[in-house]
């Protein structure tokens, strides 16, 4: 069976609200901001430098805020990894001792 152990990779919550601003057909009826947090950002990149497109699902639930305002609840999550999601689910190796850290080198962001 395919691994899919989604509580581990990374994921950032967001709300999308209606648009208070809506004053044509041509406008969104709903808006929201996402903030990608580091977790989220780091997993993209460590994916892409595999070689593999890091590719995010979704998912929405509908809310009511504390003041009675309708809206939507979301979380985006980098989707499992083709090489492991084909993987059988296996007894996990024991973690290693940690090592001291060594600084890695700069890839351009400030963390």
């Amino acid at each position: 069976m395919p691994s899919n152990d989604w509580k581990d990779l990374p994921k950032v919550d967001f709300g999308i609200w209606p648009n208070q601003f809506k004053k044509s057909s041509k406008h969104p009826t709903k808006t929201g901001t996402i903030e990608v947090n580091e977790t989220l950002l780091k997993g993209m990149l460590e994916r892409a430098k595999s070689g593999e497109m890091p590719i995010l699902s979704f998912a929405v639930w509908p809310r009511t805020s504390r003041n009675g305002q309708e809206y939507e609840n979301a979380q985006v999550q980098l989707k499992p990894s083709k090489q492991t999601a084909s993987t059988p689910d296996i007894e996990p190796e024991p973690e290693p001792e940690p090592e001291p850290e060594v600084k890695e080198q700069s890839d351009g962001f400030d963390w």
